[in-house]
């Protein structure tokens, strides 16, 4: 009896790690999905904004940061199957990638999205660390209030007889 509850336990564990397994992969899909959808949506602002800055409210692109993007993509969608192929090479597997859409569309994913994200991130780290090496604004100093001043007046010919 006590080894069938023992398996049941087992089992029960085995099902939880599964179930936590399944919800992190799943996870991971919907964020590569999101990324990709919103890299196609920029592909597609990068494009419109090729020769002349696009405006969309308060962001905009200018035709050197659409063209880097793109190109930062398309670099990415060649070294990433390249890599992989490297690697297949490498470890001397003979599995055979059926899956090289998956790992171009990731490439340029990771080329063009991430490395900005990364890119946008240091420039507001150097933004913030340019604010932090300004002096702090000079106020002017604190006027000292003085005694009113009588008016004046002009000596008398008498001085020497007030004495």
């Amino acid at each position: 009896m006590q080894q069938q509850q023992q398996n049941g336990e087992g089992a029960f564990v085995l099902a939880i790690v599964a179930f936590i397994g399944v919800v992190i992969v799943s996870i991971f899909m919907i964020i590569a999905a999101l990324a990709a959808f919103m890299a196609l949506i920029l592909t597609i602002m990068c494009i419109i904004a090729w020769n002349e800055p696009l405006t969309i409210g308060s962001m905009t692109i200018t035709p050197e940061e659409a063209r880097a993007f793109i190109a930062r993509g398309i670099l990415g969608a060649i070294l990433a199957p390249t890599f992989t192929y490297f690697c297949l090479l490498l470890f001397q597997s003979d599995t055979q990638v059926d899956y090289w859409g998956y790992v171009v569309l990731g490439g340029y994913v990771m080329g063009s999205l991430v490395v900005e994200c990364v890119i946008q991130e240091a420039r507001e780290k150097a933004q913030a660390e340019a604010q932090q090496v300004l002096p702090p604004l000079m106020q002017p100093p604190a006027t000292r209030q003085e005694p009113p001043r009588r008016p004046f007046e002009y000596a008398s010919w008498d001085d020497e007889d007030e004495r």
